[in-house]
């Protein structure tokens, strides 16, 4: 004699027990900063840096273009071919500095912007000639608003079509190498 018997088993993975959890560290110097992610239980990461700037990395670096406070978020998830799945997010506010590193050619203190605050011109005066240098000013977002060559000693750059509001000026020479840098504010 013989007998049978059958039953459907599912077998799951231990991690998703494991809640989701979405944590990080990170470090700044100047205008970049490098994130430790300390997740668990996850297995995807998406992060938004608060500059419209993203990346799926698990530990990636970010140079902001501009000194600010941001709004970093970190979205991790777990997902499976079962259709078990867990989320979280963690979002911290990450201050950055003005980067000095960077600077070669022209000393933060060899360039002067008069006047501070403007509402229709802004001069650029540098102590030496550069070559081929060029100001770009920069919204706080990163977006380049105006470039402008900067061929003699004394640069005009008008600002009147700047909306009002607080923005980087940053010198560079002809290798797009950064040689100063200031904010100022459009009245």
């Amino acid at each position: 004699c013989s007998d049978s018997v059958c039953y459907l088993v599912t077998v799951q993975d231990s991690t998703v027990n494991t809640p989701c959890n979405a944590d990080f560290t990170y470090t700044v110097s100047g205008n970049s900063v490098v994130f430790n992610n300390t997740s668990s239980g996850t297995m995807y990461y998406t992060w938004y840096f608060g500059d419209g700037s993203t990346s799926q990395s698990f530990n990636p670096s970010h140079t902001y273009a501009a000194a600010g406070t941001y709004d970093v978020c970190l979205f991790a998830y777990y997902s499976d071919s079962l259709g078990n799945n867990c989320q979280d997010t963690l979002c911290q506010l990450i201050t950055v500095q003005d980067s000095l590193a960077n600077l070669n050619s022209v000393s933060m203190n060899a360039f002067q912007l008069f006047p501070n605050p403007t509402s229709t011109v802004l001069n650029v005066k540098l102590d030496k000639e550069t070559a081929n240098a060029y100001a770009s000013i920069i919204d706080l977002v990163g977006r380049e608003m105006i470039r402008q060559d900067l061929t003699t000693d004394l640069t005009e750059i008008s600002v009147v079509d700047l909306p009002s509001g607080v923005y980087m000026i940053r010198l560079l020479d002809a290798e797009n190498q950064l040689i100063g840098m200031r904010k100022f504010i459009r009245q």
